[in-house]
């Protein structure tokens, strides 16, 4: 993540997990591409975290879990689990393939058990025009097959843009181009291997969540162009391809959230303003209004996160004030709105990007040092 920008995503860093359905590979792309995954070894060293698990003595907000499809976990994703110190709870990282080429700043969704990658950024080795290059595609990772394809490009490149899955289709909002934020909603037909433009927002985002829920997408957090107030929530009916202002606004201001979907309300996690902060927020639609949460023990900015059994599992980010990447791996159970400490990610990275399926998590990509920078590198965490 570029601090010329922060000074003012991931990104979004949320990705909505759906139930895994049909097993038909994905659609190819017109070249028919398709990019071996190296071969995944496990995690032989993982660094023991040494932190005692947090509850937050905030007060419920009374959230009701949501149970995900039950995990069906392979065997032979990695070594026995080790021995955890006291106070950090169980689970195991292992070393997943690699990506075919190094990216960071993006997003990605799940939809029918693959994880869709769209756009993001690499570094333009020439430096000219400039050191960020925008990407426009759209890679696929089928874990079943450990195999990465590449499918249709998104009409144009976007870096620090929201992904949400709905429906079974994929929605990619604003973004970066270069620095500019941008206001283009993208829709991506898995069955078809096309790209539609869809309305766009009412002003130019990026850094921001993209959540999908109930036949709408809710644009909440990151930075608006030419806005002094960055905390307007942005609503898109997808019956109605019309977008909304007309909702409350995210109460703290902050961009680089992370945002997900769990019973039926909406947890917008971390981000910054200046600094990191802490702070989580829960919109209820019930009554269109937002709660507040308990705060994360670590703050953290550009952040990814997933849900497993109604506990939000958040990893990564960055510290853009010592200018440093974190690996603090922390889950907030939203049944007692209580958060515990998991073994650290093994790789500190910010800007990262995947999601769960079955059960597992692929955390990918995203830069090992703070500021702008890129990686392939690929961890997956098993309960």
């Amino acid at each position: 993540m570029r601090r010329g920008l922060s000074a003012v995503l991931l990104v979004v860093a949320g990705a909505i997990s759906l139930a895994c359905g049909s097993t038909a590979p994905p659609a190819a792309s017109p070249t028919g591409a398709t990019l071996s995954a190296a071969t995944a070894s496990p995690q032989t060293s993982i660094p023991q975290a040494t932190r005692t698990a947090l509850a937050s003595s905030s007060q419920s907000p009374g959230a009701a879990a949501s149970a995900s499809p039950a995990a069906s976990l392979a065997s032979g994703c990695g070594p026995d689990p080790e021995p955890q110190p006291s106070g950090v709870a169980g689970g195991i990282w292992a070393s997943g393939s690699t990506l075919p080429k190094p990216f960071a700043e993006t997003t990605a969704a799940v939809i029918d058990c693959r994880i869709y990658i769209p756009g993001g950024l690499d570094i333009n080795p020439t430096g000219t025009p400039s050191r960020i290059r925008d990407l426009a595609s759209l890679l696929v990772y089928e874990p079943a097959a450990d195999a990465y394809r590449t499918l249709a490009d998104m009409p144009e490149g976007r870096n620090h843009a929201g992904a949400a899955a709905l429906d079974g289709q994929l929605y990619v909002s604003g973004g970066y181009l270069q620095t500019t934020a941008t206001r283009s909603l993208y829709r991506y037909d898995p069955s078809r291997n096309t790209w539609t433009t869809l309305a766009d927002m009412p002003g130019g985002r990026a850094a921001h969540a993209l959540i999908g829920f109930a036949g709408k997408l809710f644009a909440v957090g990151g930075v608006i162009r030419g806005e002094r107030d960055w905390t307007p929530m942005w609503v898109y009916d997808v019956a109605t391809d019309r977008w909304s202002a007309d909702y409350p606004a995210l109460p703290t201001q902050r961009e680089h959230v992370t945002g997900v979907e769990v019973g039926g309300r909406l947890y917008v996690i971390g981000g910054r303003y200046l600094s990191n902060v802490p702070t989580v927020e829960i919109y209820d639609p019930d009554v269109n209004a937002w709660i507040e949460g308990p705060n994360r023990p670590t703050p953290a900015s550009a952040m990814t996160a997933m849900v497993l059994d109604g506990v939000i599992h958040t990893t990564g980010g960055e510290d853009i004030n010592e200018l440093r990447t974190l690996g603090a791996h922390e889950a907030l159970d939203t049944a007692t709105s209580t958060w515990t400490a998991f073994a650290d990610l093994p790789t500190r990275r910010h800007g990262t990007f995947g999601g769960q399926v079955d059960g597992r998590w692929f955390v990918m990509g995203g830069g090992r040092a703070a500021d702008l920078a890129v990686s392939d590198i690929v961890e997956v965490w098993s309960p």
